[in-house]
């Protein structure tokens, strides 16, 4: 199978998993901080790894990583299915709008992978392989326009029974207000540019138009958490990341991320993640020696 976007530029990327199993994990395919990921898993498996956390993926697993979600995937040789994605604002509009539902329901959180289980078991080949074959046939229609109509489709398939039974107990909308999901994506995006800058909700609210109440309430509805909980979240992720994937010292880090105090950067990161920065290299990393923890 190949991306379908022979007759025009596709909103989704769409390929058979194995190539996607096979790239680098810094290929621009699947490292683009604004997109949301899908994976079906049709043969093998392996596991994905966030926050401390390891969760097995199975023959029938549907996986979903939301954009800027720090973790990493482990594949069995051999592992095959679907892989798409697209970005987060395309996917809670116009997706979204395609299937006359809150976008609410598509994300059961904002940065944590979701492991949906619906299509696993033996008892459940059959099914698994008649929605394989209905969704490759599906996705070479993409890229001709009417992209928002097949990624609705696509996603309503793959968690059909996870999602489908909460939908439908929920009334129709004809009147989704598309301008609060933008203004959480041009929050969303403003934050990546400038968390190292440790702008204030203050200074966002300023950029975007909105007063603080207004952006409060759109990003507790779509993600339940306040501005300043996601500004700090982005900044700790990054953190993270560099303590788990980098040589560099903490005083590195603390500088590189806006601190002018590396002291301070460590009472922040064990403020919102339970552990010092050289505690949670040790876990994370065990590789590195003693003496690079040191700031």
């Amino acid at each position: 199978m190949r991306q379908a976007s022979s007759t025009g530029k596709s909103r989704v990327v769409c390929r058979p998993l194995a190539e996607v199993v096979s790239i680098s994990p810094d290929d621009a395919l699947i490292r683009n901080p604004s997109d949301r990921q899908y994976f079906f898993i049709r043969r093998g498996g392996g596991k994905v790894r966030f926050d401390g956390r390891e969760v097995d993926l199975n023959v029938g697993t549907f996986l979903v990583i939301p954009a800027n979600c720090d973790h990493s995937l482990d594949w069995r040789p051999g592992t095959d299915g679907l892989y798409f994605s697209s970005s987060e604002l395309f996917l809670r509009t116009r997706v979204a709008e395609a299937i006359l539902r809150s976008p609410i329901y598509f994300w059961d959180s904002y940065y944590r992978p979701t492991a949906y289980t619906d299509w696993e078991g033996d008892e459940k080949q059959g099914k698994r392989e008649q929605v394989f074959g209905e969704l490759t046939e599906v996705s070479e229609h993409l890229g001709r326009g009417y992209d928002e109509i097949l990624m609705a489709y696509i996603l309503l398939v793959l968690a059909e029974d996870s999602m489908g039974a909460r939908l439908s107990t929920e009334v129709p909308s004809l009147h989704l207000k598309t301008t609060d999901t933008e203004i959480l994506y041009r929050f969303q995006v403003l934050v990546e540019k400038h968390f190292r800058q440790h702008f204030t909700v203050e200074d966002y609210c300023r950029i975007l138009g909105v007063d603080q109440g207004k952006l409060k309430s759109i990003c507790k509805y779509f993600s339940g958490s306040t501005p300043l909980y996601l500004i700090q979240k982005r900044v700790l992720l990054e953190a993270k990341r560099e303590l788990r994937d980098t040589s560099k010292t903490v005083s590195q880090i603390a500088f590189e991320l806006g601190f002018l105090d590396a002291g301070y950067f460590s009472r922040y990161f064990k403020k919102h993640s339970g552990l010092s920065p050289a505690n949670f290299r040790a876990v994370e990393n065990p590789e590195f020696r003693k003496g690079d923890y040191s700031i």
